[in-house]
């Protein structure tokens, strides 16, 4: 690799490496045209063994631009089919994962590097003036790369690479001192200028991706396409509470707090009042929203992950507590389920035995581990009467059995019946042994080394068991608020504490059809007095609601809640303040003859 005259990386020219493509437009769609596109292995071996090639040639500006813009297309078909393997898996990849996310990065990289020789190549001597037609392009598809790099970094919960905010930078400054970056690219993107597609990745770094699911990233990502367009860069102010982009820096978008002593020259402000305003306007039209209405990318992200971007946008208070390096290890709990089949004194699961997917049975290269067939892009040249059908799964999103077939056999989650959530063998039930990093009043980071339970993920609860000095275990429950991979494979936790203790129990939402509703496993926290909390309830996302009538079961005895406020809400938990529902009268047992609940059978009769 070599660094261009604007400080972009490429690749050193070769003349003795040559490419079994012919260097030319025509050439190219010849080739991709006779490309085995449903043998997914072999033509991601041949788009990057090609990147790689025309990468390290001399070409012409224009045809290298042609070029690049054509495999655009077969590049994104491949990726898409590639990221199967290595999301809505365990965040512990196995080595043949690791191998596929690493040429799928690799793929977006090479893309990149082909883009950016088309703006290095323009400034050079042989291009003494600016050629909008070209360098826009070039530029904004640069900047769609190396953003593509990024997500992928945050989806992985791994660290990104070195330069990578510097060259988004360098291209996005580049265009600004040139005039280029508001003239509209021709694309079906809603970020279709350099400038916006420059602020959809600053947009997504500022709402702390590692605190959200890989599903919400990708989300968010398309849904800041159309936030780009409220965004905007101003002039920097000494204490304004806004974050800050050091356009000379390596990093992306700063709190005031994070800023180290230099010249501010290229600092600028990140304004995000007009976004954060927009999307409280959908976050008010969430509920409102008319069925089979078209909803905007923004609407599409759903209450929590919107209230999740106001408060990352809007709140730029630094850190309440102060963190104390620690050292041990706690055992731990990951998982709603799995919290409170342990919190209830049962005996650990013993270890399933590891699921052997698709990938692990293969054997050989990384060639070797790719060539499967793609039910995606098989579909494409089936006849709809030959596509199979797939019944939907709601919580698949949430606990997806690497294997299918394995899914199928045992069963995953589903919102009837908390119970069959122990049937999914992926699901750890057991402890888990995680090392202190750090402490603070409000919570823990912690590490875990090698394979980490499948439920692992944030936004999911974790019960903490902390052994004192006599021996007595006492439990902490909390949230994984982030999640962040090192280089050497350590799976750093950052968990916010909820409670410092529960007790387990089964709820059931009662209504009119409450024979159908199976009784959930939830947690009772305590009244946290200090902070002028009442006793709350953590129960699964689905089906409960504000509102709802929800019967309680504890030990031998049940009683009836009614959910009044909302505490807080991931993908993976509610937690409610409740009030009794019978004037603090218990229910003991079942319901006697003459109850209300009798006659709930009685309507679908009438």
């Amino acid at each position: 690799m070599r660094t261009g005259q604007l400080g972009l990386s490429i690749r050193e020219i070769s003349t003795l490496r040559q490419s079994a493509v012919g260097l030319s437009h025509r050439a190219v769609v010849q080739w991709l045209d006779a490309l085995p596109i449903a043998n997914t292995g072999e033509s991601a071996r041949q788009i990057y063994q090609f990147l790689v090639d025309i990468n390290s040639q001399r070409v012409s500006v224009d045809e290298r631009l042609q070029i690049m813009l054509t495999l655009r297309k077969t590049v994104s078909l491949i990726n898409d089919a590639l990221r199967k393997h290595y999301l809505g898996q365990s965040v512990s990849l196995n080595d043949k994962q690791r191998k596929i996310a690493a040429l799928a990065q690799a793929m977006q990289s090479e893309m990149a590097i082909g883009f950016k020789t088309v703006v290095e190549d323009m400034m050079s001597d042989h291009h003494p003036r600016i050629q909008p037609n070209v360098l826009v392009p070039a530029v904004y598809h640069s900047i769609a790369y190396l953003s593509r790099v990024l997500v992928r970094c945050y989806q992985l919960y791994s660290q990104h690479p070195g330069r990578i905010w510097k060259e988004l930078h360098t291209l996005f400054v580049f265009a600004e001192q040139n005039m280029l970056h508001r003239q509209p690219v021709d694309s079906d993107d809603a970020a279709n200028s350099i400038e916006r597609a420059y602020f959809r990745i600053l947009l997504l770094a500022a709402a702390n991706p590692y605190q959200l699911r890989q599903k919400e990233i990708d989300q968010l990502f398309d849904a800041a396409g159309e936030l780009s367009a409220e965004c905007h860069l101003q002039s920097y102010e000494a204490g304004a509470p806004l974050m800050v982009v050091d356009l000379d820096g390596d990093n992306g978008p700063l709190s005031q707090g994070q800023l180290t002593p230099k010249a501010v020259g290229q600092y600028r402000q990140l304004q995000l009042n007009d976004v954060i305003a927009r999307i409280q306007d959908d976050l008010r039209s969430t509920g409102t929203v008319v069925v089979g209405s078209q909803r905007t990318a923004t609407q599409q992200l759903g209450a929590p992950l919107l209230r999740h971007l106001v408060n990352a946008y809007g709140n730029q208070s630094t850190r309440s507590f102060s963190r104390t390096p620690a050292n041990g290890t706690l055992k731990i709990a990951i998982g709603l389920s799995a919290t409170h089949y342990l919190l209830s004194g049962k005996a650990p699961r013993a270890e399933p035995e590891p699921a052997v997917d698709e990938l692990s049975a293969m054997s050989g290269s990384l060639l070797d581990a790719t060539l499967v067939d793609d039910d995606r892009i098989r579909a494409r040249y089936q006849t709809p009467s030959n596509a199979a059908t797939r019944d939907y799964d709601p919580f698949a999103k949430l606990y997806r059995s690497p294997n299918k077939h394995d899914a199928q056999k045992h069963g995953d989650i589903t919102a009837q019946s908390a119970r069959n959530f122990t049937q999914n063998k992926e699901v750890s039930y057991d402890f888990h042994v995680a090392a202190l990093i750090n402490i603070s009043p409000g919570g823990y980071c912690l590490a875990m080394r090698g394979a980490v339970p499948v439920q692992t993920q944030t936004g999911e609860i974790i019960g903490i068991v902390e052994q004192s000095e006599s021996g007595e275990s006492h439990w902490n429950i909390g949230t994984i608020r982030w999640m962040k991979r090192l280089p050497d494979g350590t799976l750093n936790l950052g968990v916010q504490l909820i409670a410092p203790s529960a007790r387990p129990v089964e709820t059931q939402v009662r209504n009119s059809q409450a024979t159908s509703n199976s009784f959930q496993r939830a947690l009772l926290l305590p009244a946290l007095k200090g902070i002028g909390q009442p006793a709350t309830l953590i129960t699964s996302p689905i089906p409960y609601s504000i509102k709802q009538k929800v019967r309680i079961k504890e030990s031998d005895k049940s009683y009836d809640v009614q959910l009044n406020k909302l505490v807080a809400a991931s993908a993976s938990y509610r937690q409610f303040q409740f009030s009794d529902a019978l004037s603090q009268t218990e229910v003991r047992g079942d319901s006697k003859p003459g109850d209300p609940e009798n006659f709930d059978n009685l309507w679908e009769l009438i």
